[in-house]
This record gives structure tokens, C-alpha cells and sequence, in this order.
């Protein structure tokens, strides 16, 4: 294995997270969105529909929290290893 190898491969895993990252929020602006016309419509069908869209934000925030703390620890890695001995 070459010396940048893994450097390179916590770039690539830097870059893949933040992907996700931002798809994972673009999906929440939906779901907030959603869930405030729910809120406004007053209809209780909507308005128990709310309890699943909140979940399901609720557990990609817990995706995000866990993608961040992930690239937190890539970042300081890759921090370490690029600069000289």
C-alpha cells in the first residue's frame, strides 16, 4: 500500500458522508414542509399523519448527528496523517 493510500480513501469517505449528509437534509426541508401543511390544513388525517413524518425526520436527524460525529473523526485523521513528520 502506497503512503496516501489511506489518506486518499478518508477524502473519498469525507466526500461520500457529506453527500449523504446533504441528501438526507434535503429529504427533511420535504418532510418539514409536509408536515407544516399537515399542521395548517387542520384535517386530523393529516394532522395523524404528522406523528409518522415527525419520526422519520426525528430518526434522519439521528442519521445526520452520526454522519457528522463520523466525518468529525475522518476529518481529524486525515488532518493528522497529511501533515509532514
Amino acid at each position: 500500500m502506497l503512503p496516501g493510500d489511506d489518506l486518499e480513501g478518508a477524502k473519498v469517505g469525507i466526500e461520500k458522508s457529506l453527500v449523504e449528509v446533504e441528501s438526507i437534509l434535503s429529504e427533511n426541508r420535504v418532510l418539514i414542509s409536509e408536515i407544516n401543511q399537515n399542521h395548517e390544513s387542520k384535517i386530523p388525517d393529516n394532522i395523524s399523519r404528522n406523528v409518522g413524518l415527525i419520526r422519520e425526520l426525528n430518526n434522519n436527524i439521528r442519521k445526520v448527528v452520526h454522519l457528522y460525529s463520523n466525518l468529525s473523526s475522518k476529518f481529524t485523521w486525515s488532518e493528522a496523517h497529511s501533515k509532514p513528520n
